[in-house]
Order: structure tokens, then sequence, then C-alpha cells
């Protein structure tokens, strides 16, 4: 926006000029802006489901437990591994897959918190991140998902093999000292329990080991 006192009269013609290359010069800066905000964007994002990407995540983990290292908070992480996927894509093709991926994406959006991360680390594999939450709240949010789950039961690859969700939950403490590596570890390994357990459920991971 553009102003001048009454008493210096009129824009002249040079200085419509003048105004015109100056905002010229501000569209390109604006359009270059916006080209930027839009590489980091998807540099940042999974292009199918808009989530955080793995990078993203990871990176938002770090400077998350510095936070809560210092603020003394808490946090849960929870893995979560679609049961059954791959024969989705083998008997309904890849378009019924990602129709999938799709779906998962919001029944993970709609029961967590704006203020939690929420990323598809890769495949089938998506990770949360619910900062100050305890397991009570861990639980009841793998609850939900499972429940949600299960109304996906008709885009299954077969009736005999029902798709599903396996989800490892691991809880920060501050006081524990753990490193990222270990946390991921422990999530991962309640993931893979669960799985072991008979799928479409969740475990706990065990407490960290102290350092």
């Amino acid at each position: 926006m553009l102003w001048r006192a009454v008493e210096r009269g009129t824009w002249t013609d040079d200085d419509r000029l003048l105004i015109g290359d100056i905002s010229n010069q501000v569209g390109i800066t604006i359009e270059q802006f916006a080209h930027h905000e839009h590489v980091l964007k998807i540099s940042r994002t999974d292009a199918l489901t808009g989530l955080l990407n793995r990078g993203a995540f990871m990176d938002g983990l770090h400077r998350s437990l510095s936070r809560l290292q210092r603020d003394k908070g808490m946090a849960v992480l929870m893995y979560v591994d679609l049961d059954n996927f791959k024969h989705v894509n083998d008997s309904r093709g890849h378009q019924a897959g990602d129709d999938v991926l799709v779906e998962v994406c919001n029944i993970l959006l709609q029961h967590t918190r704006p203020t939690d991360m929420v990323a598809r680390l890769g495949g089938d594999e998506f990770a949360c991140w619910l900062t100050g939450a305890d397991l009570a709240i861990a639980r009841t949010r793998a609850s939900q998902f499972l429940t949600r789950i299960g109304a996906l039961a008709g885009k299954s690859g077969s009736a005999d093999r029902p798709l599903g969700m396996s989800i490892g939950i691991a809880a920060w403490n501050h006081n524990s000292q753990e490193t990222l590596d270990a946390l991921l570890a422990r999530g991962d390994h309640a993931m893979y329990e669960a799985k072991r357990g008979g799928k479409n459920n969740f475990a706990i991971a065990s407490d960290p080991v102290p350092a």
C-alpha cells in the first residue's frame, strides 16, 4: 500500500512508472517465497497422505524430546503397522491399497490432537507422537484406531486375511534419560509383539533399561 499527503499533489507519470517497477519486484519476491514454502512442504510431507514423512517426523521427535527434557514433560510413541496390507495390493491393485492408506491417515488424524505428530514412515508404517500423554491415553487411542480399522474389513484383500493394525506403544518420561534411538527400538519391538500375539492388537513396551 502506498499513500502520499494531499499537499504533495497527485501521482505523476514518473511516479507511476517507479511504482510499477517496484510492484513487479515485490511480485517476483512473493512468488519465490511461495515456491520456497511449497518445496519445503513437499520435502517434509508424504505425497499420498499429506502426513509428515519419516525425516520430518524424526526431526520433530528430536526437537520435542529436547523441549520435554527441559520442561520435565512426558509423551508416548505409537508405532502403527498394517496387517495383511500387501494382500490388498496383490488382490485388488495398488489404487485400492492407496485408498486404504488414505483411510488410515484419516483414522489417525481424527483420533489425535492437532498438537500431536502423525507420520507415514513408509509403506504401511505409521507413527504418532502424543505429547503430554500417558499410557492410559495411549491405550484409549489404540482402541479407537482398532475399532475404526475394523470398519474397513470390506476393503481387505480377502475375508481370511482381514485388514488390521498392530500397534506398539512406548511411553517416554524425562526421568528415564532415554535416548531417541532407545525409545524407537522399544516402540518397534512392542509393535512386533502385537503382531506375534495375533495381529490387530496393541502391545505396551517394557520400561526402558536404566542408563
